[in-house]
């Protein structure tokens, strides 16, 4: 029996267990690091008593035409889409919380980002990426289509209500 060959082998097979080790442990650590950031973000957006000052100083802005009142709300869903596109965060965390927001602040700010975004399609880039990635995976989930995502006028101004209030 070649003891050195033995020992060789069992060398290369400790190595190959911690680095698959060392591959597992990273892998939950960046998903622990990622939902401790969802969860910062989640909880600035709902809990966050300066964020709900700025998503009702938005809302009115929707509704009275001043349409830079909403930018910080935008700049937020900007961050979000970025750290979705970097792949720091969970793309069905951000779906299941964030969907409802995005998707109706696109909605009311398209005509506004387009307009912003003509000299500059770098600005809230991300923002529109993120509404077009979570609506793919809306339409996915719900087996819909584009036109069951469109929001009714109504369903639009009971939304800004809500976010007044908040």
């Amino acid at each position: 029996m070649d003891y050195n060959a033995l020992s060789a082998w069992a060398a290369v097979t400790a190595s190959l267990i911690a680095i698959i080790a060392l591959i597992i442990e990273s892998r939950r650590t960046r998903f622990q690091v990622g939902v401790d950031i969802f969860l910062k973000f989640n909880d600035r957006f709902f809990e966050n008593e300066a964020m709900k000052i700025v998503r009702r100083k938005a809302a009115n802005g929707i509704l009275t035409g001043k349409n830079e009142e909403v930018d910080d709300v935008l700049d937020f869903f900007e961050e979000i889409g970025l750290l979705l596109k970097r792949k720091a965060i969970d793309e069905k965390f951000v779906w299941h919380s964030f969907y409802h927001w995005v998707h109706r602040y696109y909605f009311l700010t398209k005509s506004y980002v387009d307009t912003v975004r003509k000299d500059d399609d770098t600005i809230w880039e991300d923002f529109v990426w993120l509404h077009d990635r979570i609506s793919n995976y809306e339409k996915k989930r719900r087996n819909c289509s584009d036109q069951d995502l469109d929001l009714e006028e109504s369903d639009l101004k009971e939304f800004l209500q809500d976010e007044m209030n908040v």
